[in-house]
């Protein structure tokens, strides 16, 4: 059974908690231990920003205290009636810890007209949502990852990769294939796309096509390369490339003589 967590080092937010604005297993307010949390359980309250990420990684929900305090009432003790006056709520955060940044690194998502970015994608039975991309955007390597399942068709897109690359005067192999599990377990997908984005993080810029592979993948492959990439998505229906991002973005389009028959 998931257990509850209020936390809080305020007096009035007790009282507002003891009075029904949240029922929790128990009410901590002196350093709350994270490792405590197991897959499913509830945080309620004020968490620094780097506990509440570890809550999430932990697999537990983190539901905030939020409020909207006028500027003179900001930093000082609030009572449960004050509380519930500036409309006192629990509203759930999804939290990542994306790795430790430096403010002297440039803006890894900006991509450099000197230096083509990385292109990595996902193996797939459908062959035209990784070939395009790789035909559309320059780059300087591809990287696929490929599960067991999809090696053969890792292998063909590699070939293809070599193709393009030698008609731009690319050095060959201009690819890497990267195994991947492949599993349905969404922790362990989630985990492996962690490590490969630590794992490429000092690379330069990236670009990520999350057109293939299976849902749950994409997902992991999403999360994982939120801030440390450009990620893609082909829509040959639509003959363009989606630039999947919060900072609305211009989608690419498709030349139509993109690919011809004999490639």
């Amino acid at each position: 059974m998931p257990k509850k967590y209020f936390v809080t080092r305020h007096r009035g937010a007790i009282t507002w908690a003891a009075q029904g604005g949240a029922r929790a297993r128990k009410v901590e307010s002196e350093n709350f231990d994270v490792e405590v949390i197991a897959p499913g359980d509830i945080v309620m309250g004020t968490l620094p920003v780097h506990l509440a990420a570890e809550v999430n990684a932990r697999g537990g929900h983190y539901w905030h205290l939020s409020m909207n305090i006028p500027p003179e009432r900001r930093g000082s003790e609030l009572s449960a009636d004050e509380m519930r006056k500036f409309g006192a709520r629990l509203e759930e955060f999804q939290v990542n810890a994306l790795g430790q940044r430096s403010s002297d690194l440039p803006d890894v998502l900006v991509v450099s007209p000197t230096e083509p970015p990385l292109h990595c994608c996902i193996a797939t039975e459908q062959v035209l949502a990784n070939a395009l991309p790789v035909l559309a955007l320059p780059w300087r390597q591809v990287v696929i990852f490929a599960s067991p399942k999809m090696q053969a068709q890792a292998q063909r897109l590699a070939a293809f990769v070599d193709m393009v690359a030698q008609g731009r005067g690319l050095s060959t192999p201009a690819y890497t294939i990267v195994p991947m599990p492949d599993t349905a377990d969404w922790e362990k997908l989630r985990s492996f796309a962690k490590q490969e984005s630590a794992a490429w993080s000092g690379t330069g810029t990236i670009d990520f096509n999350l057109t293939g592979g299976t849902k749950l993948m994409s997902f992991a492959f999403h999360d994982a390369f939120r801030s440390r990439a450009r990620k893609l998505y082909c829509s040959t229906q639509d003959a363009c490339i989606d630039i999947l991002d919060t900072v609305k973005q211009e989608n690419l389009a498709l030349k139509p003589d993109l690919l011809d028959v004999p490639t």
